[in-house]
């Protein structure tokens, strides 16, 4: 390897590494606070209910909804059992209302929306990704009426064509939705907000609204200017520097 190649392979490297991944973790039921949602706010809701709220997060042991007829058990410290992609790791089962045995109508009947806000660094790269599954009791409704197909979820405006397993009991999540930049910029450096429309429909007992989110922001992060002209400003000082240590040499 002559000595230019020698002096141009780290600063390469240093190129290729400067753009650089972070994860955003967006599940629902992470680390909650005495069985109170951290992430997601309830933002919208029938008019009984006074929002914006905090959901609940209901664990295993809470019995009824979870792990029984109704929803399918939170997955703990382990990752999704039979699901392709093992590295959006845990989540847990939120409602518009508190777990209270023999209460009858948990939640009210109406429409929901489970909203979540996350902050990228600036300067994404088109290939930053949002992965996902989701679960809801009952199915996500459309929240754009006006497009055809299901538009169950909203991302800083733009509507997600994201549904839900519509066929009770809610014993799976739905196929793995994945959304990047490149086909139009709506995922943001900044505070991004992701919603979810959650319609809970009449039932004779029990009836509680629920929404489970298992997913990731995959952030590409693409140096500032700055930061090349500095790789550029190098490389210039040390040819010059060889010319004149060969001219002396």
């Amino acid at each position: 390897m002559n000595p230019l190649h020698r002096l141009l392979v780290p600063i390469l490297g240093l190129l290729a590494v400067s753009t650089h991944a972070q994860t955003f973790n967006i599940s629902t039921g992470v680390n909650p606070a005495a069985g109170i949602e951290q992430n997601y706010t309830i933002v919208a809701a029938p008019p009984a209910l006074s929002v914006p709220y905090a959901p609940w997060a209901f664990s295993n042991a809470a019995g009824f909804p979870v792990g029984g007829a109704a929803w399918f058990a939170n997955n703990g410290s382990q990752a999704l059992t039979g699901y392709s992609d093992g590295t959006l790791g845990t989540s847990a089962w939120i409602s518009g209302s508190a777990p209270v045995a023999g209460s009858g109508e948990w939640a009210p009947v109406g429409n929901y929306t489970f909203q979540v806000t996350f902050t990228l660094p600036a300067n994404l790269s088109s290939l930053t990704s949002i992965s996902l599954y989701v679960a809801a009791d009952n199915p996500l409704y459309d929240g754009d009426a006006v497009t055809a197909g299901i538009q169950g979820a909203k991302l800083n405006g733009t509507y997600l064509n994201v549904s839900t397993p519509q066929v009770q009991p809610f014993q799976s999540f739905s196929p793995l939705f994945t959304f990047d930049n490149s086909d139009g910029k709506f995922i943001s450096g900044g505070t991004n907000t992701l919603q979810f429309f959650v319609e809970n429909l009449a039932g004779a007992t029990g009836n509680p609204v629920g929404l489970r989110v298992q997913g990731q922001v995959n952030a590409i992060v693409i140096p500032e200017p700055s930061t090349y002209a500095l790789f550029l400003g190098i490389i210039t000082l040390s040819l010059a520097a060889r010319r004149r240590f060969a001219a002396t040499a």
